[in-house]
């Protein structure tokens, strides 16, 4: 499920970025729309992964056990029960989570990448791209950790506490 997940994500993120800068005017790439076509990113990638991930919950909860004969079992059960939109189910929640995520993953690649030297040899582009993205993904888990803790009950005052003991310890 990850890899067809990621490519949503990567190629959503292209052509909302052809479409925003074309919808813009803009040539290239800034801050403000690496932040938009991330979040439009994650509300596409949502749309794409949430039947899948419907599919996966059901088989894996202990209270459905034997009730469901594999994934196919699962999705024919669900439409004639409870009808195709309900393939659907946790779609908002889901939207909130990627749509967060992606957009400070984003975010954080394009002005990483602002800030580090430009790179002279493919080998550093790599190296400058990885450094992006480990900073993106890092940040983008301590948001998407704290915010899953906020859906399960938790208060804002978590989200304005983003210090190093939260990066250390994201399981708390």
């Amino acid at each position: 499920m990850e890899a067809p997940k990621r490519a949503t994500k990567f190629a959503a993120n292209d052509k909302w970025g052809k479409f925003y800068r074309d919808l813009f005017g803009q040539q290239t790439m800034n801050q403000s729309l690496s932040v938009l076509t991330g979040a439009s990113a994650g509300a596409t990638e949502s749309f794409v992964v949430v039947p899948f991930e419907l599919v996966k919950i059901r088989l894996q909860d202990k209270a459905s056990a034997g009730k469901y004969n594999g994934m196919i079992d699962v999705v024919m059960k669900t439409v004639r029960n409870e009808g195709l939109l309900a393939m659907y189910n946790g779609l908002e929640s889901t939207l909130w989570r990627h749509i967060l995520w992606n957009s400070g993953y984003f975010g954080c690649i394009f002005q990483v990448r602002q800030l580090i030297p430009k790179a002279e040899t493919k080998s550093g582009q790599t190296f400058n791209d990885i450094i992006a993205g480990t900073v993106g993904g890092t940040v983008g888990t301590i948001l998407n950790t704290r915010t899953s803790r906020l859906f399960l009950g938790g208060s804002f005052l978590p989200l304005m506490h983003l210090n190093f003991e939260c990066c250390a310890d994201p399981a708390r």
